[in-house]
């Protein structure tokens, strides 16, 4: 395969999350991969080198106002549309055999079809993770404006999907989805994850900045990783540290690391209620989250009451995982919380009102009993090894490129 181009191109939130780990998969089969990606909306105070150690270029492209735009749907609207143009002239350039499409979909199709119309023959892959338009039925935009968005969704949906030769996807149920709307071949992908990398680590062993370690010492951590938005439902973080903080529960701490639309208010909240038991970290480069996972003795994945997230699989499910941390399922039933359940990996607990107390039984039962604890860890773990591994997920992009 090594005389083959191919090129990845994704729109990244913090980076390229899914798409470094097929990025390292796809090098590993000997294939010249180049990466064609946006500096991450949401950027680092330190420099961000999750790329640096991949076998492959990375072309950056920088999109003006990025996080500004961002913080509206229109303006989102804009940057994809600024970086559909400037990679498909990346395209140009590269003369791929083979293009990945990581999202934004339908972005990053368009650019795939603008370059096929320019009469390259080239196959086209579509990694599709999130059902668009239909996440725009949740949110608070105008109701003209948002039936007139998912009009236009659906119709470029059905323009692209005869263009495109094959479809990946991350879970089952998804891809029945996919394969009902686009009549074309879709495959699953779980996930994908450097686990030498992404691994158990003894706490003594972490290397965390002094507030952190100051932070998390001699206490029990419940950690969450990621974006701050409406679907994740954050505000479970907060109310778990009132409560924790309401029933004097001093030795269990909530660490928070990530950004997003919700984060201000978060923080404002905490800091109204005087809470010293939870701790907001700004997002740092993807190669140092492993301390900060280990620094954990339960991860938490909160998702908001929407049956419709019942097919998502995020990312740090799968990082939460790989670093052997039992996770906590707040949300309705979905994937991410039936991994656990068949892999005893974690628990489920529905949103309710009853939630926040469910959560901390949970955390006081896994905090009391070392051997359950420990006995989840190592489910969590072997989890990971068996669905998210770069040799397994390599296994399945071959047969797809043959």
């Amino acid at each position: 395969m090594g005389e083959d181009n191919i090129v990845l191109i994704q729109f990244s939130d913090f980076g390229l999350g899914r798409g470094l780990y097929i990025t390292h998969a796809l090098s590993n089969l000997g294939l010249n991969v180049t990466v064609v990606t946006n500096k991450p909306v949401y950027p680092s105070d330190k420099q961000d080198q999750e790329n640096l150690d991949i076998k492959a270029k990375v072309t950056e492209i920088r999109i003006p106002f990025g996080e500004i735009l961002y913080e509206s749907i229109l303006g989102r609207l804009i940057s994809y549309t600024i970086f559909t143009f400037l990679s498909f002239i990346q395209l140009l350039a590269v003369k791929p055999k083979i293009i990945y499409s990581r999202g934004p979909q339908p972005f990053t199709e368009l650019t795939c079809i603008l370059y096929e119309n320019f009469g390259r023959r080239v196959k086209i892959i579509s990694d599709i993770t999130d059902l668009w338009p239909d996440a725009l039925e949740y949110t608070t935009l105008n109701i003209i404006f948002k039936k007139t968005l998912i009009l236009l969704g659906n119709v470029a949906n059905e323009f692209i999907y005869p263009h495109v030769d094959v479809i990946v996807t991350h879970d089952e149920l998804m891809a029945e989805v996919l394969r009902k709307r686009s009549q074309r071949p879709v495959h699953v992908l779980q996930g994908v994850l450097d686990l030498k990398r992404f691994r158990p680590i003894e706490k003594g062993k972490l290397i965390l900045p002094q507030q952190i370690s100051d932070f998390v010492r001699e206490r029990f951590v419940v950690l969450y990783a990621g974006l701050l938005g409406p679907f994740q439902n954050p505000y479970v973080l907060t109310d778990l540290a009132e409560n924790l903080y309401k029933e004097n529960i001093n030795d269990v701490v909530v660490l928070v690391v990530g950004d997003g639309p919700l984060k201000n208010d978060l923080e404002t909240k905490a800091k109204e209620a005087s809470l010293n038991n939870i701790k907001f970290v700004e997002r740092i480069p993807h190669e140092e989250m492993v301390y900060f996972y280990n620094a954990a003795d339960i991860c938490v994945l909160p998702y908001a009451s929407i049956d419709f997230l019942a097919i998502g699989l995020p990312k740090k499910f799968i990082e939460y995982a790989a670093c052997g941390k039992p996770i906590i399922c707040v949300s309705p039933r979905c994937v991410a919380s039936s991994l656990c359940s068949t892999h005893r990996a974690g628990f489920h607990v529905e949103p309710s009102s009853e939630a926040i107390s469910q959560i901390i039984e949970i955390i006081l039962k896994l905090k009391e009993d070392v051997n359950l604890r420990n006995t989840i860890a190592m489910n969590s773990r072997s989890m990971a090894e068996e669905l998210f591994s770069l040799e397994h997920g390599a296994s399945v992009l071959e047969s797809i490129i043959k």
